[in-house]
């Protein structure tokens, strides 16, 4: 049981440090991270530094914002496959459609970051106005 906690701590410090690498290629900082994954820079950070266990469910959300592939994270090497029966335009078709699903993901989180910002503006000027 002791050594499962052993490997498994390891593992995920294999992937915190994967993310922070390339958060860090990418530009991006622990604020960028939380108004993309809808929590606070603190909570951001305390992913990285361990303090707050990593859910499959983030990480699926930050491996996307990174662009992270699961090979990179696992060190999976792969190597193209392909069907005879599969045509090319199907696996174009997959990927535009998986690139369109993202993108609207990604929109709506801004969008939904942004109306929130509205409003606490809107509220700090009606704020303003009554004094």
């Amino acid at each position: 049981m002791e050594k499962d906690n052993k490997d498994r701590s390891e593992i995920m410090d294999k992937i915190i440090r994967k993310m922070i690498v390339k958060r860090k290629e990418k530009g991006l900082t622990h604020e960028n991270m939380g108004i993309e994954l809808g929590i606070s820079a603190a909570a951001y950070y305390k992913i990285e530094s361990g303090a707050t266990n990593l859910s499959l469910e983030r990480f699926i959300d930050i491996s996307k914002i990174l662009e992270i592939k699961m090979e990179e994270v696992f060190d999976i090497q792969t190597q193209n496959v392909y069907n005879q029966e599969f045509r090319d335009h199907s696996i174009s078709q997959q990927i535009i459609e998986n690139m369109y699903t993202d993108n609207k993901e990604m929109t709506e989180r801004y969008i939904s970051t942004l109306e929130g910002e509205i409003k606490r503006l809107k509220e700090l000027l009606g704020h303003e106005q009554t004094k």
